[in-house]
């Protein structure tokens, strides 16, 4: 999982503001400007680092979910960006995120918020990739989590 620090806080900015400017440049994701991710989160920025940071986590774990149904075609474009823009690949900053069930179902527990959520769309998703049993699995770790949270 994406570890955001004060110190690499700059580095996954830059990979979220590539990919959220790749996004919201189709007419699909057109919103206000104040509204944009990279508008939002330079707000929180002057008011919590914190909460900057995340976030910041959060928003790039949702575009790279927003992007696994993603043409292979769109994928390679901004694939390229990133590269071009000296930044991992996106196959790498998608494995994060693609790996995550398989390390939960090996541990036996999702570990923070972060994996909740991809395990929620995991879950959500009637197409994903996954067998009935680990799915049921995930389900049954899905909800233990939330408890433990209350």
């Amino acid at each position: 999982m994406f570890k955001i620090t004060t110190e690499n806080y700059g580095y996954y900015k830059k990979i979220a503001a590539v990919i959220w400017q790749f996004l919201f440049k189709d007419p699909f994701f057109k919103s206000r400007e104040e509204s944009h991710p990279l508008a939002v989160l330079n707000n929180w920025e002057e008011k919590s680092m914190s909460l900057a940071r995340k976030g910041l986590k959060s928003g790039l774990i949702e575009g790279l979910l927003m992007l696994k149904d993603a043409t292979e075609d769109y994928r390679k474009e901004l694939n390229q960006q990133l590269i071009k823009a000296g930044l991992p690949e996106l196959n790498k900053l998608m494995a994060v995120v693609n790996e995550t069930p398989v390390k939960v179902l090996k541990r036996g527990a999702i570990k923070n918020i972060a994996e909740w959520y991809i395990i929620k769309e995991v879950l959500d998703d009637v197409e994903y990739p996954i067998g009935e049993v680990e799915k049921k699995e995930l389900g049954r770790l899905f909800y233990q989590f939330e408890k433990n949270k209350k």
